[in-house]
């Protein structure tokens, strides 16, 4: 096995250190949906509703993505 270099270690300290303190991007995708959701919920609209509408506009939202 090779020996790494400097910037082969370096890079990989980084790394490992952003995967532990940095959060997934799930993570924020899920805080922004909940926050969302309580506050439709908060303004009046029925729980049923906020799901559905969620669900619907989840699957609106395919074809731009794709």
């Amino acid at each position: 096995m090779e020996q790494q270099n400097f910037m082969q270690r370096f890079a990989l300290r980084v790394s490992d250190w952003s995967e532990k303190w940095f959060p997934d991007s799930y993570i924020f995708a899920l805080l922004g949906v909940i926050i969302v959701a309580v506050a439709a919920i908060f303004i009046g609209a029925p729980a049923q509703s906020v799901a559905l509408s969620f669900g619907d506009g989840f699957w609106s939202l395919i074809p731009f993505t794709l």
